[in-house]
């Protein structure tokens, strides 16, 4: 997946416009299993999501989500929270810090790590029970 515009709203008119940084245009790995059910979908237009051949709101993605949200009775969150649950999921599964970084289009690995990267109380246990073989004591329970 190629990201090298971005949307926005200005005076009540959308417009596209340039990525913030030279590291937000990026190209972005899909996994298979997502490819196929992307290629499913009927497509009319450059947009991975589109409405009748062109783009989709921003507002309109927001919407949506929330009306997803509520279908399946899951809490309500902002759409932008998705790419702090990736980055969180990302590192639990041992993605290094680096690429977690190029796929959110930072320009420093220290912006990800300080912004979307929050450490989950099993992982942090996990990480601690690897002294254990220095001190000699059971691990954390």
């Amino acid at each position: 997946m190629k990201i090298q515009r971005t949307q926005a709203r200005i005076g009540g008119e959308i417009i596209f416009t340039l990525p913030k940084s030279p590291s937000s245009s990026r190209v972005i790995p899909i996994q298979p299993f997502l490819l196929e059910k992307l290629k499913k979908c009927r497509r009319d237009s450059e947009f991975v999501i589109s409405k009748k051949g062109s783009y989709v709101d921003v507002r309109g993605y927001r919407r949506r989500f929330k009306t997803l949200l509520k279908e399946a009775e899951l809490p309500d969150i902002r759409f932008h929270a998705l790419r702090h649950t990736f980055s969180s999921r990302a590192l639990e599964v041992g993605m290094d810090f680096k690429t977690i970084s190029e796929i959110l289009g930072h320009s420093s690995v220290s912006i990800t790590l300080d912004l979307y990267v929050h450490s989950l109380y099993e992982h942090k246990k996990e990480e601690m029970n690897k002294l254990d073989r220095f001190y000699n004591c059971p691990s954390l329970n």
